[in-house]
């Protein structure tokens, strides 16, 4: 009996010290008092990396970038590819093929979501289009196809945490009847076993009504972690290997927030897109999540095309709010553009994060910058030189200052 109960002890405290290790953080975030600053302020270092532009190199758009210790990887939809550049900038590899499946007829049908195992330095494709549908598709990092996978769960995003495995996000269900029956995030084994389950869809919500931007799911770090959201929610989950290791609720100003019961209250059915442009303040999703140390960076999602502080940087410590929109260019970046409002940010590692911006705007701003004698390093001075408007876009580097 004595054993029986040190037994019960024991696994009431495993059990409360594993609930302790969900860190829960409420961010209130006040988004018209987000500030601005210079890059100087803000910025220990800001790198512009050029991407090689030739015949088999050049591409449409990049709709994911994903960031290695030696590569970027980039997915264009519209020309179905993937393409591999080194971390200067030059390129290495393409994926335009997928072997027994025929070459699309159409843009956008190829790869629909791509990953990056940063353990086995593998790439993993997906897509629900057509005879593509129902399976990942794994290739190296040279672009050589290694295998397809059989995918049993429902996927409309995943993320590779490393070692094969993948977490994975389903949408909820679109009808009443079917509440209850799949799951927000379900990790996928590397042999393809369904793992862990997290949030049952406990709701529906009607195809009209789902209003998002950008994605659900967001790597970051060293490849093993992810943040997540979900439609009309601002509870940012974070998860590893593991499962979740923190929960971020954020509090929006009154005239910012949905109502409360938003996503369940069925007198919102098919009226959820006329509410949020009714109310263009209103933030019906947060995006572009991504964790650097105490640092969190996010976008809010609504119609006001007048309030331009949507992108902002958080302090998970001193809670100083930035508003990377209205980070100004100076001296010590050559005056260059630091921020895109179409691409946003698009990736994060351990220390940097990501955008890109396009070779047209890139040369318009380094005309327009002619009357501030700017000082080029001598990437940039190459590329100002012997590059065109044409070109791929640049990638642009940046890491934040520690304790703003």
């Amino acid at each position: 009996m004595k054993i029986f109960g040190t037994i019960l002890l024991l696994t009431f405290y495993l059990t409360s010290l594993a609930q302790e290790e969900i860190v829960t953080q409420t961010l209130r975030i006040d988004i018209p008092n987000a500030r601005g600053a210079t890059v100087s302020e803000v910025f220990e270092e800001v790198n512009y990396i050029p991407l090689e532009s030739n015949k088999v190199s050049l591409f449409n758009k990049i709709d994911q970038l994903l960031v290695t210790d030696q590569y970027y990887v980039i997915l264009d939809r519209v020309g179905n590819a993937i393409l591999i550049f080194e971390k200067d900038g030059t390129f290495h590899a393409k994926i335009d093929r997928i072997p027994k499946r025929k070459k699309p007829s159409y843009p956008s049908t190829m790869f629909q979501v791509i990953s990056v195992d940063q353990v086995r330095k593998e790439i993993i494709t997906y897509s629900s289009f057509g005879e593509y549908a129902g399976f990942l598709y794994v290739f190296d990092v040279d672009g050589n196809f290694l295998r397809e996978q059989k995918v049993e769960a429902n996927i409309s995003e995943f993320i590779s945490i490393g070692s094969g495995r993948l977490i994975a996000y389903d949408s909820p269900p679109d009808e009443a009847g079917d509440k209850d029956t799949t799951y927000a995030l379900t990790y996928i084994e590397p042999d393809g076993a369904l793992g862990k389950k997290y949030f049952p869809h406990n709701f529906y919500l009607p195809s009209d009504d789902r209003w998002s931007d950008d994605n659900n799911l967001y790597p970051f770090g060293d490849g093993t972690k992810v943040l997540s959201k979900e439609f009309y929610q601002y509870e940012v989950i974070e998860l590893d290997s593991g499962g979740i290791v923190a929960k971020y609720n954020f509090v929006l100003p009154m005239s910012y927030s949905l109502p409360k019961d938003f996503l369940t209250n069925t007198e919102y059915d098919n009226r959820r897109e006329e509410f949020i442009k009714s109310n263009p303040s209103v933030v019906y999703s947060l995006s572009h999540l991504y964790r650097i140390d105490d640092y969190l960076l996010f976008h809010t999602a609504n119609f006001d095309h007048v309030d331009k502080k949507r992108d902002l940087i958080y302090h998970l410590k001193t809670g100083t709010l930035l508003s990377y929109r209205h980070i100004q260019p100076d001296s010590s970046n050559s005056y260059l553009p630091v921020y895109n409002i179409v691409a946003k940010v698009q990736a994060a590692d351990q220390e940097h994060f990501y955008t890109s911006i396009s070779s047209s705007y890139m040369f318009m701003e380094y005309r327009e910058n002619k009357r501030r004698n700017p000082v080029y390093n001598d990437v940039l001075t190459q590329y100002f030189t012997a590059g065109s408007r044409n070109d791929n876009p640049v990638i642009i580097q940046m890491k934040l200052k520690e304790g703003l």
